[in-house]
């Protein structure tokens, strides 16, 4: 073999080994491009979030006005639903519905006595008076035309006949009045005047109602079962409606407010189970479930305490915890774990 064959032969060796290592390279290019483009696509087994206790709070105020009376309740008491927390000065509102009851009653009698009518006892006084009445008519009526006669002759004068005619007309009215009373009497009261009677009643009723439900509200109730937080007035204090006496943090079931980043957003949804921990000694383990997932993407709140979130768009989630055991307070920071199934 001669030089030249020599030196062909080692280029190619030398050549074969350049592809032999880039095609390796490659390979190697295209396994490292499965593999991260595999697990940027993988599904991770579970998601660690941070939030806040939040739990719901109510401002308690007395619906009326007036002078409070007493307060049964300190900050820090736990209270139940419909417990007496206080009270206004219910005088006022006690006479006031008092005065409407007897409105009431007395409109109740005045259409009762329209509906039914005249008594008997009335009818037959209407009729007496008639007959009264009428027998006047026929002895004015005899007077009268026995006058008249006397007049013709001269026998008596113009005065005297004037006196009998203005005395016959007088008995004529007489007797047609009491025949309108007995006609009265005897049909009871007109369809307009039972209406309106009706209607006032219905008024009355209703102002009865309304002063019923002012005297009620001179008592203020717990709506729920809480722990009052605030005691902001006193007995003695004169207060418009509306002012505020209790704060009240109800008792059920607390929530907390967490953040996901929008690219987990995907992985959860409403309703899956999860785990919540605290920062107490116990380190007690809570079950809860997301209840609410925001439609609308946020930045990351302050409040948040992972800083790597803060500059990521994130959707607000409400998660529901089902076994509170009341060491749950408000604003306490807890970690929460979202297991997420591996085929959805």
């Amino acid at each position: 073999m001669n030089k030249t064959d020599k030196s062909f032969i080692k280029a190619m060796v030398a050549n074969k080994k350049y592809v032999i290592a880039t095609i390796g390279v490659i390979f190697a290019i295209i396994l490292l491009y499965i593999f991260v483009f595999h697990n940027s696509n993988s599904r991770p087994e579970q998601l660690t979030l941070y939030g806040n206790v939040d739990i719901r709070q109510v401002d308690l105020a007395f619906e009326v006005d007036g002078r409070i009376e007493k307060l049964l309740v300190e900050e820090g008491d736990v209270v139940t639903q419909g417990q007496l927390l206080g009270s206004i000065n219910q005088e006022f509102y006690q006479q006031s519905t008092i005065l409407a009851q007897a409105r009431v009653n007395a409109q109740q009698a005045v259409l009762q006595k329209l509906q039914s009518g005249n008594r008997k006892e009335e009818i037959e006084q209407a009729r007496s008076d008639l007959v009264a009445a009428t027998s006047q008519y026929n002895l004015q009526k005899a007077e009268f035309t026995r006058r008249e006669e006397l007049f013709k002759n001269g026998n008596i004068s113009r005065q005297q006949y004037e006196d009998s005619k203005n005395a016959l007309d007088t008995a004529l009215a007489r007797q047609q009045s009491a025949q309108q009373s007995l006609n009265l009497s005897e049909k009871g009261a007109r369809e307009e005047d039972i209406a309106q009677a009706l209607s006032q009643l219905q008024a009355e009723q209703a102002i009865l109602a309304i002063t019923k439900n002012r005297y009620v509200r001179t008592q203020l109730f717990s709506p729920a079962k809480g722990v009052i937080t605030a005691r902001i007035l006193e007995p003695g204090s004169v207060v418009a409606a509306s002012s505020i006496v209790y704060t009240l943090a109800v008792d059920d079931k607390p929530w907390v407010r967490s953040y996901i980043p929008e690219p987990m957003r995907g992985f959860i949804k409403q309703g899956m189970p999860v785990t919540l921990t605290s920062d107490q000694p116990d380190g007690k383990m809570y079950h809860g479930q997301i209840g609410f997932i925001s439609p609308v993407a946020e930045f990351t709140p302050k409040t948040v305490e992972t800083t790597e979130l803060r500059t990521q768009l994130v959707y607000r989630l409400r998660i529901l915890v089902d076994d509170n055991d009341g060491n749950l307070h408000q604003g306490m920071p807890v970690t929460v774990v979202v297991a997420i199934p591996q085929n959805p």
